[in-house]
């Protein structure tokens, strides 16, 4: 016999009535009553309200089975008075769906040890998956319940991980605690055989195969959109024409690519060039690919491991995977998939955090993959970052703790039949349990089970006592005296110096060198001064010391001083590594090396950048009586590689700064 709760008092409409509790009840409690017209219904507790030890219970109503088997909510009201009962689990499981044998077995209802909750494994590839939870809630767990159900059942899946959490999945659980709870859902460890991984980065993954993707298959719009290189379309007209020429020769690589774009006479290749370095730097494009249709085999789960791989690569990666595997299930070449992408925020952020490569194929795959076969299963712990229209593809919704309200409120406007209480409840949900929507034919809150399987998104933990002190000796090197080095004076001095300075003749330097060139004034008389970057007054003994006429020094500013001294240090480079070692924009990059080029400080053979020496020393001389005069060992000592902290230097010393340039000298 139903235990009696109370009676139907206060104000009822077809939705929703309140009793005034006459036994223990909770929130969320599922409750059945009387209906004259269909007969008993079930309805759940959603607020509790005690005045003066009076408990008020609002209550939602679910509904009731028709003849066809369809949950429907009654057109007219119940009566006063009615009494209330708590619902069997019989009849929830009847009234919510639940009383289905098969499915994926994610867990019980929550405080109803005896009604699993599964998840129908046909609309979840057909419907899409969202699993949103903040950091730590537990959504890379419920996930690899997932995961370890659809293996069971034998459903194919491809998994993005960019944190190498799932090579756990070959493992049986061996974690105490969760083996201890095993019995209470009805699940032993156990390990997955049939989990291939892969890894572009093997040497921190040793455990998974080499993933490489084939270039060939790039066309002119992949090249321009897989990298973070803005390319216009005068420059994707250029790279049409020079791939389908290559394509059109048969086998070919980017050289070839990088050899036809050598022939095309236009300014815009440049940042051509630049797109094709950043592709070839990424590292994973190869002669020899890993097959696509070798990711998705019946009954395995096969894993693309990310752990160490650069957050660009990732995106570049799984737009390029994504785009071949859609393709190649649209054509029939593999069998239906689940697609599950983790922190998937990065990968089709909201339009307003950005853009990635991968968002283009994964909005479609949203919208059009569950016409061919392809479900997408989505993890993210910001939700309000998720490109909405991939979120709101997702009918089924496993929710954890998330109490952050810019996410809270995308929740509630991509979830479905959910209400603003339950949105609040979401904010304090105990790790563990999630409200799932798409289950059953009402959202219901779930009692996740455990793992059969390790669990490999554990947080590091620290426990500073129990570590050893280990005490080391550092032997301290004295170091070698410095000799003396006498100065060269070759004309004596107007005033008496402060001190003398070593100076070190520029023919003795091998390699190119850093440097400031100042124009500077100095009582009515303008004259070049040069400084080196490791503090010392550089001379060419052979040159006259007479003063002579300087040539002109044209500052070019402190982005192109930074760039031109990347160059030097290098000795040679390309575009695309100024770009990913600089927070500078593409067209930044272009101009300043279209500058420096004019300038004749650079040399730009296709898509490799050279340095050139900057100063004519036939017609270059110092005035050693200005130096010597103005400069002590220790504002030798305070020089900084920087030219707007050189030139603050040099007017503190009563020299007018014409101009300073950032140089490089033999």
């Amino acid at each position: 016999m139903a235990e009696l709760l109370g009676c139907v008092s206060g104000k009822i409409n077809t939705h929703s009535f309140s009793f005034t509790a006459e036994a223990k009840v909770k929130k969320f409690q599922y409750i059945k009553l009387y209906h004259e017209e269909v007969g008993f219904i079930l309805a759940q507790i959603v607020e509790l309200t005690n005045e003066e030890n009076k408990i008020t219970c609002d209550c939602e109503i679910i509904g009731y089975r028709d003849s066809r088997d369809l949950l429907r909510t009654p057109n007219s009201t119940i009566s006063h008075n009615v009494e209330v009962y708590n619902a069997d689990s019989e009849f929830i499981k009847k009234m919510l769906g639940l009383d289905k044998p098969e499915g994926l077995y994610l867990g019980i209802l929550e405080e109803y040890n005896m009604i699993p909750i599964r998840l129908d494994e046909k609309k979840l590839v057909t419907k899409h998956l969202a699993v949103l939870a903040k950091t730590g809630a537990g959504k890379s767990y419920t996930l690899g319940v997932i995961v370890e159900e659809l293996l069971e059942v034998g459903v194919p899946c491809v998994i993005i991980d960019p944190h190498g959490e799932y090579s756990s999945l070959k493992y049986p659980n061996s974690n105490k605690q969760e083996l201890e709870l095993m019995h209470r859902y009805d699940v032993k460890p156990k390990g997955y055989s049939n989990v291939i991984e892969y890894s572009p980065n093997t040497s921190i993954n040793p455990d998974a195969k080499p993933l490489t993707i084939g270039f060939k298959s790039l066309t002119a719009q992949e090249i321009s959109t897989l990298t973070p290189i803005k390319v216009g379309g005068t420059q994707l007209g250029i790279l049409y024409n020079v791939v389908s020429d290559v394509k059109s020769q048969g086998n070919y690589s980017l050289n070839d690519i990088r050899s036809s774009l050598d022939m095309v006479n236009s300014n815009a290749k440049y940042g051509l060039y630049a797109c094709l370095d950043f592709i070839e730097n990424v590292g994973v494009f190869s002669d020899d690919p890993v097959r696509v249709e070798s990711l998705v085999n019946p009954g395995k789960a096969t894993l693309i491991n990310l752990k160490g791989v650069a957050p660009e690569i990732q995106r570049i990666i799984v737009a390029k995977l994504c785009h071949d595997l859609f393709e190649k299930r649209k054509k029939n070449q593999v069998p239906p998939f689940f697609l599950i992408v983790e922190e998937a925020h990065n990968f089709c952020p909201e339009r307003s955090f950005g853009e990635s490569p991968s968002s283009y194929i994964l909005r479609n795959i949203a919208s059009e993959g569950r016409k061919f076969g392809l479900g997408l299963g989505i993890v993210s712990q910001r939700p309000a970052r998720v490109d909405k229209n991939v979120l709101s593809q997702c009918n089924t919704q496993i929710i954890q703790k998330v109490t952050n309200p810019n996410d809270l409120k995308a929740i509630a406007s991509s979830a479905e039949n959910i209400n603003t209480s339950v949105v609040e409840d979401i904010a304090t949900l105990p790790i563990g349990t999630a409200l799932v929507i798409g289950a059953s034919a009402k959202p219901v809150f779930v009692d996740v089970r455990i793992k059969r399987s390790e669990h490999g998104g554990k947080s590091v933990s620290f426990n500073y006592k129990e570590q050893p002190i280990i005490k080391t000796e550092v032997v301290v090197k004295k170091p070698e005296p410095v000799k003396k080095v006498e100065p060269v004076i070759t004309q004596t001095p107007v005033e008496k110096p402060k001190i003398e300075i070593n100076f070190i003749p520029v023919k003795t330097l091998n390699r190119l060198y850093p440097c400031y060139l100042a124009n500077v004034n100095y009582k009515n008389k303008n004259f070049n001064l040069l400084l080196s970057e490791d503090n010392k007054i550089l001379n060419n003994k052979a040159l006259p010391v007479s003063v002579q006429e300087p040539g002109s020094v044209q500052s070019i500013g402190l982005k192109a001083e930074t760039v031109l001294k990347i160059i030097n240090d290098k000795q040679s480079t390309s575009v695309s590594y100024l770009f990913n070692a600089l927070n500078y924009s593409f067209q930044d990059i272009d101009f300043i090396l279209r500058d420096l080029e004019k300038k004749g400080l650079l040399v730009i053979e296709g898509s490799k950048l050279f340095a050139k020496t900057s100063i004519d020393y036939a017609s270059f001389a110092f005035n050693l009586n200005v130096e010597k005069k103005l400069f002590d060992k220790e504002d030798v000592a305070g020089f900084k590689t920087n030219s707007s902290t050189v030139k603050s230097f040099l007017e503190s010393k009563g020299l007018i700064v014409n101009n300073i340039l950032s140089v490089y000298v033999k």
